[in-house]
C-alpha cells in the first residue's frame, strides 16, 4: 500500500499499479469480480483489468432492498441496517457469481469474490445466531459467539460455491485461495472491532490454498507470510513470469522447500484517520515470526508523538508485555530494519485522489469507516 498509495477512502489505485487481473488479461483470461464493500468501488479504480466488475450489491438500491426484506432482528441493528444488510452479502454475491460461472466455466478465467461476512454488526441468521453459547452478562462474549456464528454461516455458504464448481466439473483443476483483510478485537488492549491497531488479533488472518489437482493436501505451513505474497504465488503456480511484485511466491514453501531468498521479516502498516487533521500511523515489523516491533505516531495538528512496543510473540502471543528498552541492541536493530523498509516504500507511485459524493460519505459513516 505504501507503494501504490491507495490507502484511504479518498485515494484511488494509480493506473501504473498493475493488478493481477490486468496481468491475466494479457494471457486471455476472462476476469470477473463480485464486490460487497465500499472500499473496493470502481471510484477507487480497483476494477482495473476486470471484464465484469459487479458492484451492484453496494449500490444504494440494493442497500434499500436488503434493508426492506430484513426481519425484526435485522431492523434492531439500526445504524448499520439503514445502509446495508451484512448477513446477506455471501448469499447476494452467489446470486450473481453462479450465473457467471455457469456461462464461463468452460473458459480460462480469474474470479474474485469479495464477501463482507463475517463483519460487524455480528448478526448471523438462525440457527447460526444460537450455535455458540455465551454469558449474556458479558457483551464481548455475546459478540464473539455471534462472530463465530457468522464464520460458520460463511463456511457453509462457501461450501455451496465449492459444490457448484464440482457440479460444473472444474473444482479439481481450479486454484482456490481463501484469505481475509483483517481480524477482529473483542476487548483486548481495550479495543473493539478492527482498523485501530496492528496487534495480532487484527492482522493475523487465514490463508488457505487449494492447488489444481490437489498437488499438496493437508499441509500446515508454519512460516510468516503476508497477503502481499498472494499475487506472485498465483502467477508462479500459473507459470507466468513477472518482476512487478513486491512479495514473493509461496510455492517453494508449499512444496516443502526452504526459500533462501525469502526475507525473515514481515512489514505491517496502517493509517487511521480520526479527523481530517488527526492521523494515526502504525508501522510494524515481525522478525523470524518471533519479535514484533510496533512504531505508532499520533499526528494531531503537527504534534507528533511516537509510541514504541516490542513483543516476543513466542512467549507472549497476546502481546501483553512490552519489552522495549530505549537504546537496546534489539530495539535499535529492529528500528534500522523498519527504517530500511520505509525507505524502500518511499519510492511510491503518483498518488491519485478521488472526491466522494455525499451518498458515499454517508454510507461510509454508517458503516463506521469514517467519522
Amino acid at each position: 500500500p505504501s507503494v501504490h498509495t491507495a490507502t484511504e477512502h479518498e485515494s484511488a489505485l494509480p493506473a501504473e499499479a498493475e493488478s493481477i487481473a490486468e496481468v491475466l488479461k494479457q494471457y486471455e483470461y476472462h476476469t470477473y469480480a463480485c464486490i460487497t464493500n465500499f472500499h473496493l468501488g470502481t471510484w477507487n479504480n480497483f476494477n482495473q483489468g476486470f471484464d465484469v466488475y459487479d458492484q451492484s450489491i453496494i449500490e444504494p438500491k440494493i442497500y434499500k432492498d436488503a434493508y426492506m426484506i430484513g426481519d425484526r432482528y435485522f431492523l434492531s441493528v439500526n445504524r448499520f441496517k439503514r445502509v446495508f444488510n451484512y448477513r446477506n452479502t455471501v448469499v447476494l454475491a452467489h446470486k450473481r457469481v453462479f450465473p457467471w460461472l455457469d456461462k464461463y466455466h468452460k473458459t480460462t478465467f480469474f474470479m474474485y469474490c469479495h464477501y463482507m461476512d463475517p463483519h460487524r454488526p455480528y448478526d448471523p441468521p438462525p440457527p447460526y445466531n444460537k450455535l455458540f453459547p455465551y454469558d449474556r452478562k458479558k457483551s464481548f462474549e455475546k459478540d464473539q459467539a455471534r462472530y463465530d456464528g457468522e464464520i460458520r454461516f460463511f463456511d457453509d455458504n462457501v461450501k455451496k460455491l465449492f459444490d457448484r464448481l464440482k457440479k460444473l466439473r472444474i473444482y479439481d483443476k481450479s486454484l482456490i485461495i481463501i484469505t481475509a483483510d483483517h481480524g477482529e478485537a473483542f476487548g483486548e488492549h481495550g479495543l473493539n472491532g478492527h482498523g485501530n491497531s496492528i496487534y495480532e488479533n487484527q492482522i493475523r488472518v487465514p490463508l488457505i490454498i487449494k492447488l489444481p489437482h490437489s498437488a499438496v493436501t493437508n499441509a500446515l505451513i508454519n512460516h510468516p507470510v503476508g497477503t502481499i505474497d498472494i499475487k506472485p504465488t498465483i502467477l508462479d503456480i500459473l507459470g507466468i513470469q513477472t518482476t512487478d511484485c513486491s512479495g514473493r511466491s509461496l510455492l517453494p514453501l508449499i512444496h516443502g522447500h526452504k526459500d533462501s531468498d525469502r526475507a525473515d521479516e514481515l512489514y505491517i502498516e496502517l493509517d487511521r484517520k480520526l479527523q481530517p487533521e488527526h492521523l494515526q500511523k502504525f508501522r510494524g515489523l515481525i522478525v523470524q515470526g518471533v519479535w514484533k516491533y510496533i512504531h505508532t505516531v499520533d499526528m494531531n495538528q503537527n504534534d507528533n508523538v511516537a509510541d514504541i512496543e516490542l513483543f516476543n510473540l513466542r512467549n507472549d502471543p497476546e502481546e501483553l508485555h512490552n519489552n522495549y528498552v530505549p537504546g537496546s541492541k534489539r530495539a535499535v536493530g529492529m528500528k534500522q530494519r523498519l527504517d530500511r523498509y520505509r525507505t524502500y516504500c518511499s519510492k511510491t507511485l503518483p498518488k491519485k485522489n478521488v472526491e466522494l459524493d455525499q451518498e458515499k460519505i454517508k454510507a461510509l459513516k454508517a458503516l463506521g469507516y469514517i467519522q
